[in-house]
């Protein structure tokens, strides 16, 4: 390498580790031109996400305290109620409890002392969705040809889209005179009727079937009211 390259070489190295006046003057003017673009128009927004971010994590903090003692107040509340009824989570085959998604049955029956095995066999949000709705434990089919379907198993049909805000509602309420096995049966038949509104959905439709009075036109009945017996 020649002297005259390797001068070249350590003059620029000179530059730039002391530039000019000038070099100096214009970094530092561009420097103050980009803190007064951010202030005027950037610095506020990034302050005001960072103050949302951080009020947002301290929500959610508060929420997840409150959720946790809310479930201890509700575990508190049914120990007290099993005792009241001297029963315990294995005085139950299964339970059956809300599934706004697939780990809140499993995770609320731990905390109320169920075992898996008694919370599976109604398990079915995994295979239909949310349960908020009165017909979708129980396929795709409508809350009324639930109702009509329990016919041919000798039960009465229950209240039927009530309350109102729950679509699809179905109200059981059996009387404290029922016996346990009269309860059991219901409920196999209800699984019974579960499986057939998924494998045979026409059966649920065309309800009832062993009954002397079929399937009734309830739309023409509405429209057409006869409400004298001829003579």
């Amino acid at each position: 390498m020649s002297m005259q390259v390797v001068t070249q070489l350590k003059q620029l190295d000179m530059e730039l580790v002391t530039p000019d006046v000038g070099t100096i003057f214009w970094m530092l003017l561009m420097f103050i031109l980009v803190l007064v673009i951010l202030k005027k128009f950037a610095w506020k927004p990034i302050l005001n996400a960072l103050d949302n971010r951080e009020k947002t994590i301290e929500e959610s903090l508060r929420s997840a305290d409150r959720a946790r003692e809310e479930m201890e107040q509700l575990k508190a509340d049914n120990e007290k109620i099993m005792a009241k009824a001297r029963m315990k989570p294995g005085d139950f085959d299964y339970v059956i409890f809300h599934q706004p998604n697939g780990k809140f049955p499993f995770r609320v029956g731990a905390m109320l002392g169920f075992a898996k095995e008694q919370i599976e066999p109604g398990w079915l949000v995994s295979r239909l969705g949310n349960t908020y709705s009165g017909s979708s434990p129980l396929g795709l089919t409508a809350t009324l040809d639930i109702a009509k379907r329990l016919l041919d198993f000798g039960f009465h049909a229950p209240t039927v889209y009530f309350p109102l805000v729950v679509p699809e509602a179905l109200m059981i309420e059996p009387t404290e005179t029922e016996t346990v096995e009269t309860l059991d049966r219901f409920a196999s038949v209800m699984r019974k009727i579960a499986h057939e509104a998924e494998s045979e959905p026409d059966m649920l439709k065309s309800a009832p079937h062993d009954t002397p009075v079929g399937r009734i036109d309830e739309a023409r009945a509405a429209r057409e009211l006869v409400i004298a017996w001829p003579e």
